[in-house]
């Protein structure tokens, strides 16, 4: 085996079956596989705040590739935050903001308006003025994943969703929890700006108060995901009653909530659940370590307390991070 080093080249020449093979340097790799390495090698927070694109001018160019800020997950990004009891309900440290300020304005200007996904922890608190900016630099949203929603107004929230008129899948909080976000305001907004939406997921207590505004706003909806999640008998039956484009629903590990004393009518729910296409529930809840998980936290399943990144699961697919 002999090593040569040419021109900004490094040679690898090998005697095998009479072959000569080559490999070029790192900085002659062509940009779309510079590309895939960045994106195996690092996370996000990491990739943004990298020195890459220093390095030369090759992998400047594929740092600035707009096909590497395609996807902007933030999904293992968490704030550093203690609850309070006023609203916003959280208080987030400084330096949590100005940290994801600074890889969010990274990946805006990067991305040249070309990211379409869009993943936040739920432990991430993003404030108005982000929320502003995502909505600016993102006309072709496609997904968005956004579940910590106490810091963010009304008006800042629906003025975003004006932007993303090509969203298609949208994963939520179901806003019994503290927000300055109501549903009875928010699904209008979805539902006028947001005509291509098919899948949503929702994550907290599913009562009948959001399933009557998601009947009324969202009938466009085909895949419908609520697992691990508390949901009240009357909701649920309303939900098969008033989603009549509902095509796929998941309810895996769920709580059904009903008064007390009383049992789930699973008779019921069985007979109006067999008018969609596909229903997606635990087969063997007595065993499921998730159902179990449910049950013990009456539907509100404690992330924190699960593995990490548990949180991401879904039976459907195309809603699993």
């Amino acid at each position: 085996m002999l090593y040569q080093r040419g021109d900004r080249r490094l040679k690898l020449a090998t005697i095998y079956e009479g072959r000569e093979t080559e490999f070029i340097g790192w900085e002659n790799l062509d940009t779309d596989v510079l590309v895939r390495i960045f994106q195996k090698c690092y996370d996000l927070p990491e990739l943004s705040t990298s020195r890459l694109g220093h390095v030369c001018r090759k992998w400047r160019q594929a740092f600035r590739d707009p096909m590497l800020w395609k996807t902007i997950d933030l999904s293992g990004m968490k704030s550093t935050f203690i609850k309070i009891p006023v609203v916003p309900f959280v208080y987030v440290n400084s330096s949590s903001d100005e940290q994801l300020k600074r890889i969010l304005d990274c990946c805006m200007r990067f991305s040249n308006q070309n990211t379409t996904t869009l993943i936040f922890h739920y432990n991430l608190y993003p404030t108005n003025e982000m929320i502003t900016n995502i909505a600016q630099s993102c006309p072709n949203m496609r997904r968005l994943v956004l579940l910590s929603w106490t810091r963010i107004k009304e008006a800042i929230m629906c003025d975003a969703l004006s932007h993303f008129k090509n969203l298609e899948s949208l994963t939520i909080p179901s806003m019994t929890m503290p927000s300055m976000i109501e549903p009875e305001n928010l699904f209008p907004s979805i539902k006028k700006n947001c005509k291509n939406l098919r899948e949503l997921k929702v994550m907290g207590t599913i009562d009948l108060c959001f399933v009557k505004n998601l009947v009324k706003h969202l009938q466009q909806v085909k895949v419908l995901s609520l697992r691990c999640n508390s949901i009240h008998q009357d909701a649920l039956l309303a939900l098969f009653d008033g989603m009549k484009d509902l095509e796929v629903l998941n309810v895996c590990h769920c709580y059904i909530f009903v008064p007390e004393g009383t049992f789930p009518d699973w008779s019921k729910i069985l007979e109006k659940a067999s008018q969609l296409k596909r229903v997606m529930s635990c087969f063997n809840p007595q065993t499921c370590d998730m159902c179990r998980r449910a049950c013990e936290d009456e539907g509100m399943v404690r992330w924190y307390k699960c593995e990490e990144g548990l949180w991401k699961a879904d039976e459907l697919a195309s809603l699993h991070l």
